[in-house]
């Protein structure tokens, strides 16, 4: 990249970074540097992955290698550390460059922050649900893959007779009655085995 070209790049705002055709990273701007908090020297080759949250590193690999294999631009959806050790959600959108039509030697992204997005759609999925279990004309509880106590409806804190948080700090065990417990733990168990 000439010094002209790299030192507009490293002013752009938003996380810039260009790779090989097979996803090495030749080149990341500074903004990327200072959010992850690895020198640019960290991140060449495959050393970038370094800010991939793990759980989306194999699918950041795969959908590199489809990249690849379709030379169309892209736009997938992944979480990178930033410099203190947080997580944010960004949108990854590349783009092939710099080579003859239909075989990029190149590819260039950008990673836009998009953490405030994400949050409010869970905060939106989550009042949904809560208002759609109040609708239930029952009693509405779901747990954790550990047992705790998630959601619950009004119906059931007025059964139990129970504040939110004293139910919170229940488990399987304080809703089911002694006698049914051991079964339901079993199909709670294998539930939780098989989904």
């Amino acid at each position: 990249m000439t010094n002209e070209l790299s030192e507009l790049v490293d002013e752009l705002p938003g996380l810039t970074l260009t790779t090989l055709a097979d996803g090495r990273v030749d080149f990341v701007n500074r903004t990327w540097s200072e959010y992850t908090g690895l020198s640019r020297s960290d991140c060449m080759g495959d050393g970038w992955y370094a800010a991939v949250h793990p759980e989306d590193a194999p699918f950041v690999r795969e959908r590199w290698a489809l990249l690849d294999a379709s030379r169309a631009p892209s736009e997938f959806e992944l979480r990178l550390r930033r410099h203190d050790g947080v997580f944010h959600w960004f949108l990854l959108q590349t783009r092939p460059f710099g080579s003859t039509p239909g075989t990029p030697a190149k590819w260039c992204a950008v990673a836009v922050d998009i953490n405030a997005r994400k949050r409010s759609e869970k905060e939106l999925h989550t009042s949904t649900f809560r208002a759609m279990c109040e609708s239930i004309p029952g009693l509405v509880c779901t747990m954790t893959p550990n047992g705790d106590v998630e959601v619950f409806n009004r119906e059931l804190l007025e059964f139990f007779g129970k504040t939110s948080e004293e139910l919170r700090a229940w488990g399987i065990n304080d809703l089911v009655h002694p006698d049914d417990r051991e079964a339901v733990v079993k199909a709670f168990t294998r539930s939780r085995a098989t989904a």
